[in-house]
């Protein structure tokens, strides 16, 4: 089976400005998630990309929009983010890759490195997942809330804390504290029966 974010270039024109436009209807495959929000599974993502030659490589652009869905960190309660992506970038022919200007000022050619240097076309296609990934997975909040003042669960009993009262509170006395607890009480007990 075909990955549909693969692009195969074949029917593109290198001719400096030769442009192809397409749509991609694509089904969202297991793991495309953060900790706390993810892409639904099996749900269809509409992607419109525009190719044109450049010198040396492809400007894509691609613009696509949709949902993650997951919990409120504070509350637990489901939530579902919207997220819209526009952006360009450019594929690079290989070996065309830029330089890249380390700390010491000397030029160095970024393949082979670690240094984060754009995409590269193998195999006469692009692959269109790592820049999706880096624009909606990257963009997510790492904190998603259902809504700003959520006020979240109560570390003690578990109740939601937008939903009682007045003052929500629990008495704990420390482990290592209680003996001088019961000392506190035992001394209440005497003055009161003087």
């Amino acid at each position: 089976m075909q990955n549909a974010l693969v692009i195969p270039l074949r029917d593109l024109s290198r001719q400096l400005g030769s442009q192809k436009s397409l749509r991609i209807d694509w089904l969202v495959p297991r793991g495309w998630n953060t900790e706390v929000l993810q892409l639904i599974p099996g749900q269809t993502i509409p992607i419109d990309v525009e190719l044109t030659s450049i010198e040396d490589g492809v400007l894509v652009r691609l613009q696509t929009k949709g949902r993650l869905v997951g919990e409120c960190v504070r509350c637990l309660d489901p939530i579902s983010a919207p997220w819209y992506v526009d952006t360009a970038e450019v594929y690079f022919e290989p070996g065309k890759s830029p330089k890249v200007i380390d700390d010491s000022q000397s030029e160095i050619e970024s393949e082979g490195d670690d240094l984060d240097a754009g995409f590269e076309i193998e195999r006469d296609q692009i692959d269109l997942e790592p820049l999706l990934r880096d624009t909606i997975l990257a963009g997510a909040y790492f904190q998603p809330l259902c809504r700003p003042s959520c006020q979240g669960l109560c570390p003690h009993c578990g109740v939601r804390l937008d939903s009682v009262e007045g003052d929500h509170s629990h008495d704990f006395i420390d482990p290592r504290f209680a003996a001088l607890a019961d000392l506190v009480i035992s001394t209440d007990d005497e003055e009161e029966q003087k």
